[in-house]
């Protein structure tokens, strides 16, 4: 029999197939050697890896910057909603009375509801509640007089999960010198990265196991409610924040750890995403899977 043969006899048995089992192998048959589960050894690709995504450095902005983006803001929401409704373009409403539902960005806020658009077209929408300019969302309601009259809101969201940060613990803190520094201590090993941008994704990854993080800097002081918003949102842009915009701020995957500055220290746990607040206080996550709650 070939070596080759051996060895993929040997790995069908699992048995690992060491120079010495090879050997007995070919002196005694594969058949002889009793089963034993396969030895796991430590290679590169099983040691802890911590890479973080910053910002790119970008020259002069032009208008067609802006554009581009919230036109990737648009139709990345836009496919997230329409797996959550069935809605038709603004071109395409009814003129009669009729029962709708639409995906728009929201141009501006009204005294009775707010201006949705979409590529085809604008609509008034009447209602109580009040979306943040730029929210991509799926409207429902009834179209009457050239309006819809809203009965729902429905925002992108994360999708529910309970993965929180597996076997790894994760310890956030705010510098003095206004930076930020994230340690992720998985079995024996740790590792620390500086974090100095508005924001950054952060990914930990040992072995299989892999555990993302967003950080993010509102500037200003967010509480849980907020902190939602933005998730369920799932866009970070804002022209008050001062920095240019960045694909990077769109949250095309919802990240395990949501890792947000302020002055004061928190977390908690919005449909399995860890939100996490650093301020005065480190924040640490220990390692266990996040259990998903179901609160707006």
């Amino acid at each position: 029999m070939s070596t080759e043969s051996i060895i993929r006899d040997l790995m069908k048995r699992g048995i690992l197939p060491t120079k010495d089992a090879i050997e007995a192998a070919r002196r005694e048959g594969t058949s002889s050697l009793a089963e034993q589960p396969a030895k796991k050894t430590e290679s590169i690709q099983g040691r802890l890896s911590v890479t973080v995504d910053v910002p790119k450095t970008k020259g002069k902005l032009a208008p067609n910057d802006f554009i581009e983006y919230y036109n990737k803001v648009y139709e990345t929401m836009k496919d997230m909603l329409l797996e959550k409704t069935n809605a038709v373009s603004i071109n395409k409403l009814p003129k009669t009375v009729s029962a709708v539902s639409v995906i728009g960005m929201v141009k501006s806020l009204t005294s009775g509801g707010f201006l949705l658009e979409d590529p085809t077209g604008d609509v008034p929408v009447i209602s109580e509640k009040r979306p943040m300019i730029d929210d991509v969302i799926a409207v429902s309601g009834v179209m009457r007089e050239d309006r819809i009259y809203e009965s729902d809101i429905i925002y992108p969201g994360i999708p529910l999960s309970g993965r929180g940060t597996g076997s790894a613990e994760i310890h956030l803190s705010r510098e003095e010198d206004g930076t930020h520094k994230i340690t992720v201590s998985w079995g024996s090993e740790s590792e620390t990265r500086t974090i100095k941008t508005t924001y950054a994704r952060i990914t930990a990854q040992k072995g299989d196991e892999k555990i993302s993080a967003f950080f993010f800097n509102p500037g200003t002081e967010i509480d849980g409610v907020a902190a939602k918003l933005l998730l369920k949102r799932r866009h970070l842009f804002s022209m008050d924040l001062g920095i240019s915009p960045d694909e990077m701020l769109i949250l095309k995957d919802a990240p395990d750890v949501f890792w947000i500055s302020g002055t004061e220290s928190w977390k908690e746990i919005y449909k399995g995403t860890i939100i996490a607040c650093t301020g005065k206080d480190d924040v640490v996550i220990s390692p266990k899977k996040a259990e998903p709650t179901l609160s707006p």
